[in-house]
């Protein structure tokens, strides 16, 4: 047993251990609470954007042949903008898609085709700035080249979409978005026509963004 001495020094000791962390934790959430207004304000730039990689293989019979294919799809999309007021920002959205797809077995033929997009978008955040969790609307333009050796051809891509981002800190965020897009793409033909292919559909986007103070 401890002296009454030791005793009192003991538990002043311990009470100053256990002020000091409850102080060291009202601090640290207080700077996090302060830098998660930020992310949202004028003058703050926005860059980040989503990727996806596919590699499958594929089969095909029938009662006279039978293949097997090798396919893969690459897709990058990056954003770079700028919040010319609260909750508002504008920028640009490259986008590039490459598809790859081998026929295996005799006079196996390889497929392949490379997409290049560049255009505008705008987003709005509908909550308070200062909202860990915010809803998100956004509209794109784009603009690109259809490129499958020796063809060429350009695509008009126009998407709106709408959904929800989680905030880690002040800088990084994490977005789910849904929504609709419509693209067409026109190829030139030696006879001087053209092949028109238009998709229409739903699009659904994971990303991420980081928010950074001017």
């Amino acid at each position: 047993m401890l002296p009454a001495p030791y005793k009192r020094f003991a538990r002043l000791l311990t009470n100053n251990i256990l002020h000091l962390r409850a102080t060291h934790l009202t601090i640290f959430f207080a700077i996090i609470s302060l830098q998660a207004n930020s992310q949202l304000a004028k003058k703050t730039w926005l860059v980040g954007g989503s990727g996806n990689f596919l590699a499958s293989k594929n089969s095909y019979s029938d009662p006279t042949y039978s293949s097997t294919s090798n396919r893969i799809d690459i897709k990058i999309s990056p954003d770079i903008g700028f919040f010319v007021m609260d909750k508002f920002g504008i920028g640009l959205r490259p986008s590039f898609s490459r598809y790859s797809e081998h026929v295996n077995g005799p006079g196996g033929l390889t497929s392949k085709i490379s997409r290049l997009e560049f255009g505008p978008f705008a987003r709005f955040y509908l909550l308070q700035k200062n909202n860990q969790c915010n809803i998100i609307a956004d509209v794109s333009y784009q603009y690109g080249v259809y490129y499958s050796r020796p063809v060429k051809g350009n695509i008009n891509t126009l998407s709106a979409s709408a959904g929800t981002v989680i905030f880690f800190n002040s800088s990084v965020g994490i977005e789910f978005l849904v929504g609709y897009y419509s693209r067409k793409e026109v190829i030139p033909l030696t006879n001087n026509g053209k092949n028109i292919t238009s998709r229409k559909g739903i699009q659904i986007n994971i990303g991420f963004q980081i928010h950074l103070e001017k």
